[in-house]
């Protein structure tokens, strides 16, 4: 089951096997289902990567001003690994906004 909704663009990303890849997703809080489930659609919003290293650079670098949000919503952050078409969480945290 592939959990993004767009499989063409893994079509243009020919460097990443399909099977075998990381990413790292932001998401905003959603009050009506109380959680993290609204995608960010700015480019932020999701990276692909071929290797581990290079996806955890990414998301320990991020930070809540690299997203293009709406001031005072929280973002969790999530570094995963796709084997096989199902995602696996290798971190995650929550970016709140700054004070």
């Amino acid at each position: 089951m592939n959990m993004f909704a767009d499989e063409e663009e893994m079509l243009l990303e020919p460097h990443l096997d399909p099977e075998d890849y990381f990413a790292v997703r932001g998401r905003l809080w959603d009050p009506r289902e109380e959680d993290h489930t609204i995608e960010i659609s700015h480019e932020m919003g999701l990276k692909r990567f071929r290797e581990m290293r290079d996806a955890r650079t990414h998301y320990d670098r991020l930070n809540y001003s690299d997203f293009q949000v709406k001031s005072g919503e929280d973002i969790r952050l999530e570094l995963l690994h796709f084997r096989f078409g199902f995602p696996h969480v290798v971190s995650s945290r929550i970016l709140f906004p700054p004070a």
